[in-house]
């Protein structure tokens, strides 16, 4: 997407207002992102081959030996606790990385 009338590396805004809904227009955009993934596979191919390939880690306690241990996650799906909806962890993924981060969790917060 090119910014019209913007240079390659310009900013889009040179002053951002304290007034301005930052994270509500960063909503929009994670929902709006995830229903383009969602409806348009050579989009959702073609980001999976920009980004670094997706790894998910889960840190949980050993009951028997109450050591810490650190497992990959390998479920295809996402699904929080507090929702019945299941998300594809690779499109969370993808919006994730257009939002700049590398957690998945932390884009469900945006879409929910």
């Amino acid at each position: 997407m090119k910014k019209q009338g913007k240079k390659e590396n310009e900013p889009l805004f040179h002053h951002v207002s304290k007034n301005m809904d930052v994270h509500g227009y960063r909503r929009n955009y994670a929902k709006d992102l995830l229903a383009y993934v969602e409806q348009n596979k050579a989009y959702k191919e073609q980001g999976l081959k920009q980004y670094p390939e997706r790894h998910e880690y889960r840190t949980l306690t050993n009951k028997q030996t109450g050591e810490k241990e650190i497992h990959e996650i390998k479920s295809e799906y996402y699904s929080p606790h507090d929702e019945d909806k299941k998300y594809l962890r690779d499109d969370l993924y993808i919006v994730s990385q257009g939002l700049g981060h590398n957690r998945i969790d932390v884009t469900h917060s945006y879409i929910k």
